[in-house]
């Protein structure tokens, strides 16, 4: 017969010790410690991304910029209008230091390599150029060209609202506050131009 203590039978049968249990501990200590340390990995990435903003839209307008910047280099020779043809240089200039800054933040996104080629393939305008030549035929090549250049430089605006109110890293906030100044201030020579 067992002896009773406070109501409940001892078992002396059990193996609470031994190597085995020792075996079991040690596999539980490790496999806590490499679940501890993948659920850390994780959470680091989520706050680190969402500290960043999203890395898609930040791609999407530094490749958005960079056609922007495209388009004001390759349409300078025809331009006929000299005020025009300066706002357009300032717009290169302003545009083209902006795209510099953006290529260079582009790691704190895990972008090493620069804007991954499916964004910037869907971020190629494909319809300004069919506009433009049919402009220069009709001879209003100089009015739609402005009207162009406004709506991409909105676009562009746009999204640099939504990916600078997305981030909190300060250095893309600012990269993002002087585009978005560069970008007002083209427009609103744009608008005081009589074309």
């Amino acid at each position: 017969m067992q002896p009773k203590y406070y109501g409940a039978a001892a078992n002396y049968n059990s193996r609470s010790s031994g190597p085995q249990s020792n075996l079991q501990k040690v596999v539980i200590i490790i496999g806590g410690f490499f679940g501890l340390i993948i659920v850390l990995a994780i959470v680091s990435s989520i706050l680190g991304s969402i500290a960043r903003g999203p890395s898609e839209e930040y791609a999407k307008l530094t490749a958005r910029q960079a056609g922007l910047v495209k388009l004001v280099e390759s349409q300078r020779t025809q331009i006929r209008n000299s005020d025009l043809r300066t706002i357009n240089s300032t717009a290169y200039l302003l545009f083209s230091g902006d795209v510099g800054t953006l290529n260079r933040l582009l790691p704190l996104f895990g972008m090493n390599e620069g804007v991954p080629e499916a964004i910037s393939s869907q971020e190629t305008d494909t319809t300004s150029e069919a506009k433009l030549k049919n402009a220069a035929l009709i001879g209003t090549y100089d009015k739609v060209y402005s009207t162009v250049l406004s709506e991409r430089m909105a676009s562009v605006a746009a999204l640099a609202q939504t990916v600078g109110a997305a981030s909190s890293e300060p250095k893309v906030k600012t990269a993002i506050e002087t585009m978005q100044a560069n970008i007002a201030e083209i427009q609103k020579q744009l608008s005081q131009l009589q074309l």
